[in-house]
């Protein structure tokens, strides 16, 4: 497998530099990117970050999207699920999710099995003790 370099920006807000700085590394032949989710639950921080999503992918259907969501599970706003769902949807190629976004590791494979069963990406899941 050869090596890739992500962009990922977490710590640029959405704006003109955060467009200035896709623009110049897709123009420089950059075409994966990659984005980060939270949902002050799991981390202290919300990232929502669809204006990013969407600005990225009008830069051209070569762009990739890979995912790195720090939720927990749940039914709010910025859950694990409701980011999957909406990631899936937008095609990103990777997701990156925590086993901790999760009471247990029943519910882990639980939600595998539902959201990612009939996926054609990459599931990856973290584990950290």
């Amino acid at each position: 497998m050869s090596s890739i370099f992500l962009p990922s920006m977490i710590e640029v807000e959405f704006g003109d530099y955060y467009k200035k700085c896709s623009e110049a590394l897709f123009n420089r032949g950059f075409t994966s990117f990659h984005i980060d989710f939270g949902d002050k639950k799991f981390i202290g921080r919300e990232l929502e970050c669809w204006n990013k999503v969407d600005f990225l992918k009008k830069l051209g259907p070569e762009v990739k999207l890979t995912a790195h969501i720090m939720s927990l599970s749940g039914d709010h706003k910025l859950s694990v699920e409701r980011i999957s769902e909406k990631c899936l949807e937008e095609n990103f190629e990777i997701i990156y999710i925590h086993s901790r976004s999760f009471k247990n590791k029943q519910d882990l494979y639980k939600f595998k099995e539902k959201f990612f069963k009939n996926a054609h990406i990459s599931f990856l899941f973290c584990i950290f003790d």
